[in-house]
């Protein structure tokens, strides 16, 4: 409708490429799920522009992670001393597990907006996954 119109014109470059607009909350997950997916189905490889975004997001949740663990580790033997192993690395490790997922789904939009940039096979499905959930398309799971 007019709408649609109006976004499709409003995300046209100056040089006439399209641009998607970025997933929603609510597309996110799916679109996660659907090009997880594709990736076993086709044995898909990252490329070597793929592989920047993903390395990113892993290396800064495990940073976080680890981070928060150490830290409630020492927190944990600074206030309760008589916390003896194997005791006081569990909360540690409850930390260090949340911290980490915490931090990766923080993550997933840019890491999805730079895959939608990409000239690359996994930039190209994902736009095309994107725009299936869109318009009730087929998509990998069908």
């Amino acid at each position: 409708g007019v709408r649609g119109a109006r976004l499709r014109l409003l995300m046209e470059g100056f040089d006439g490429t399209a641009r998607v607009w970025p997933p929603t909350r609510q597309e996110l997950p799916r679109l996660h799920q659907e090009l997880g997916l594709w990736m076993a189905h086709t044995r898909y490889r990252l490329a070597p522009a793929e592989q920047s975004p993903v390395w990113r997001v892993q290396n800064t949740s495990f940073t976080l992670g680890t981070g928060s663990g150490i830290g409630t580790y020492y927190l944990l033997r600074r206030f309760n001393p008589a916390l003896k192993f194997p005791w006081d690395l569990l909360p540690p490790f409850i930390i260090f597990y949340l911290t980490h997922s915490a931090a990766h789904i923080w993550q997933l939009p840019g890491l999805y907006d730079s895959f939608l940039g990409l000239a690359t096979p996994l930039g190209v499905r994902a736009r095309e996954v994107l725009e299936a959930l869109r318009t009730d398309g087929r998509l990998p799971s069908h």
